[in-house]
């Protein structure tokens, strides 16, 4: 969730799996803030479909908005990582930070 424009945007189509990518290079807290965003859209989690996605945010009641910006406000505060940018891409493509990982 580089910030709340992460999920309004194409990038968000994999944001399912950023959590994930995160924790592959060490960034546990990001990685935790991540999951608590994407628990906001419910058990399915966000759609890969930006245009469903953002349907999903507009559809947040009062509590979720303000959870929303809690988070988006505490990802950019967090700096526990120097790899942020790697695990971003590595939604992307099979590498992460330098090196192939599995399918």
């Amino acid at each position: 969730m580089a910030d709340s424009k992460y999920y309004i945007n194409a990038a968000g189509n994999d944001a399912g799996t950023l959590a994930a990518a995160l924790k592959a290079v060490g960034a546990s807290r990001r990685a935790a803030i991540v999951e608590r965003a994407n628990a906001l859209f419910g058990a399915g989690g966000p759609a890969r479909e930006m245009s469903e996605r953002r349907t999903q945010i507009s559809s947040f009641g009062a509590k979720a908005r303000g959870e929303w910006v809690r988070l988006a406000r505490a990802f950019s505060e967090v700096r526990d990582d120097m790899w942020l940018g790697c695990a971003l891409r590595a939604q992307e493509s099979r590498w992460v930070c330098g090196r192939l990982t599995s399918a």
